[in-house]
């Protein structure tokens, strides 16, 4: 809002020590003024410059705006698909928030912040991260407290995809039927949850008829897509047509488990979240390599590992890998090929993510045995 002469320091350091040489105080003060200043001259905008704000504020010592800046610029790099900065974002307000005496406000705000950082935790750390399973348990603490069922829900609904993707599906299974309950006080977007996560455990299990049973009911609601969207994972209205697809296949509905990739493909680019767009890409790329149209297989499995790559979801990553490699030994890149598959299951392996490894492991031993390395496929 003001015209004024602007000087830019050639190198930090320099900023640094003269920065450094500022008393306390007057550091914070002079934070404070330039961050009320911003503050007025964005107004009505303020999330365009939310990062500048939260950083000055932070300095002022004012961590109430503080909080309300760096909450602010964490949505926008969420809407960015800048998942690091989230987190960047976020940790800051955690830290303030621990300083704060306990309180009802304190813990709505906790919550609220929690929520949008296991959302990001799930896709750029993986389902079964340490620090995922501490966030989830604390915000389930605090949906409790708080009397919030959707939170709770959501939280329940990270822990059955954390047991899962570790290959403890009995646990998973019976965190299932708890979601199914907390489901029924809710709406159907969350009844479609419930069916897609209890469907897809069930169809790792092997019991073909309960998932035929849970996908269908899932299938047969009444929800769009942007009813069906939550905040953390794939979109269960896609989700669960990745999964149907799957077992349409292992029941030997070949066309049938092609024409639902082709609508969770089509709805996924509809919905534009990388995250679930990836999941989707697996999906029926997976389905493709046991079908052996190695082409289309490793044209989707390519582009999931590129969507990958820029995002940084080690789950998809590590499942794109083993695809395109696979791929790679039909098309005579034995040595290669292989490779691929190892490091694909070397990106899985150490981020917990067992789920599916049976199948990663057959791809192996039938790369193997294409070639003739019959020691290690057995092996695999």
């Amino acid at each position: 809002g003001t015209l004024a002469a602007r000087i830019r320091f050639r190198h930090a350091p320099s900023q640094r020590v003269l920065y450094d040489r500022l008393p306390p105080s007057r550091r914070a003060a002079l934070h404070e003024r330039i961050g009320t200043r911003l503050e007025a001259a964005y107004a009505g905008r303020t999330a365009e410059v939310s990062g500048e704000l939260a950083a000055h504020f932070q300095g002022g010592r004012d961590g109430g705006r503080a909080l309300a800046y760096l909450e602010q610029a964490a949505a926008r790099a969420y809407e960015r698909r800048a998942y690091r900065d989230v987190i960047a974002c976020l940790e800051p307000a955690f830290r303030w928030l621990e300083t704060q005496p306990d309180s009802a406000q304190r813990a709505r705000d906790e919550l609220r912040l929690r929520r949008r950082y296991v959302t990001v935790l799930s896709q750029t750390a993986g389902y079964t991260a340490d620090i995922l399973r501490d966030n989830l348990t604390r915000t389930q603490d605090l949906g409790r407290r708080l009397d919030d069922v959707p939170a709770q829900f959501d939280a329940l609904s990270e822990l059955c995809l954390l047991h899962a993707n570790t290959g403890d599906l009995i646990r998973a299974e019976e965190i299932g039927r708890e979601l199914g309950a907390v489901a029924e006080l809710l709406d159907r977007s969350a009844t479609l949850q419930g069916c897609f996560l209890r469907g897809a455990v069930a169809l790792w299990r092997g019991d073909l008829t309960a998932a035929e049973r849970l996908l269908g009911e899932g299938l047969s609601l009444p929800v769009t897509l942007e009813q069906a969207e939550r905040a953390y994972g794939v979109n269960p209205l896609v989700a669960i047509r990745s999964f149907e697809g799957l077992r349409r296949w292992a029941t030997g509905d070949s066309a049938g488990a092609r024409a639902i990739h082709h609508e969770a493909l089509s709805l996924a680019e509809r919905h534009g979240r990388p995250f679930t767009l990836a999941q989707a890409l697996t999906f029926h790329a997976t389905m493709l390599v046991l079908e052996e149209d190695w082409a289309e297989a490793g044209r989707l499995a390519a582009r999931t590992l590129e969507m990958a790559e820029d995002y940084g979801f080690p789950l998809w990553r590590g499942a794109a890998l083993v695809i395109l490699g696979r791929v790679l030994v039909e098309q005579g890149e034995a040595a290669r090929g292989i490779g691929e598959i190892e490091s694909g299951l070397g990106v899985l392996w150490p981020n917990g993510l067992r789920l599916g490894l049976p199948l990663r492991l057959g791809l192996l031993a039938g790369a193997c045995l294409r070639v003739g390395h019959a020691e290690r496929g057995l092996a695999a």
